[in-house]
């Protein structure tokens, strides 16, 4: 209501001096002082409004921190690397030690190998080889610690070596046993339907 009231109040007065309104002319030379203004502000020099008190950071200090942190990443990926490699040639396996270790590590891994060749196409073949695996990384552990271990240490590492072959020959020959057994029992009931 007030709005209303306002405006119409508003609308009264311009009515009522309209005359005064329309009398007042603007002088002729009031354009020309807008054009003078207009050409003084674009010679004049502009200055730019700083937003922030923070002091601007130089782009040299940009570029020292770029290179810090590449050379921090490549030092890393090195670091990695060379340790790896470390690790790798600290690894020793039981032919490193004696050549009747090494007998007796190729006597192992032959046998290893006949009868995961026996097991091959079978029901049991990537069960037993994902136990294999299992065994596997446990044997890589015991071959970095006796490359890095010294004195007593080396001859329990060498019997936990031994211990892992012989776990795996056993897993394979307990398998093996089984499917055999299979096999024959299979036989026996085909024998007993006839």
């Amino acid at each position: 209501m007030k709005v209303i009231y306002m405006m119409d109040g508003l609308e009264k007065f311009v009515k009522n001096n309209r005359e005064q309104f329309d009398a007042a002319i603007p002088k002729g030379d009031i354009w020309a002082g807008i054009e003078e203004a207009l050409q003084n502000e674009k010679n004049a020099k502009v200055v730019p409004l700083q937003t922030s008190s923070k002091p601007k950071v130089s782009i040299r200090y940009l570029k020292i921190a770029a290179v810090a942190l590449a050379l921090i990443t490549v030092g890393g990926v090195l670091g990695s690397y060379l340790t790896v490699q470390w690790q790798q040639q600290s690894a020793m396996s039981l032919g490193d030690i004696s050549p009747e270790y090494a007998e007796l590590e190729d006597f192992y891994v032959q046998q290893i190998n006949y009868n995961i060749k026996k097991l091959e196409n079978t029901a049991y073949q990537q069960e037993v080889l994902a136990d294999l695996a299992d065994l596997d990384a446990n044997f890589k552990e015991l071959q970095q610690e006796l490359g890095t271990s010294q004195g007593v240490d080396k001859e329990d590492l060498i019997h936990l070596m031994i211990e892992n072959y012989n776990t795996k020959i056993e897993i394979l020959e307990r398998v093996l046993n089984e499917l055999q057994e299979e096999a024959m029992f299979e036989s026996e009931n085909k024998s007993m339907e006839l």
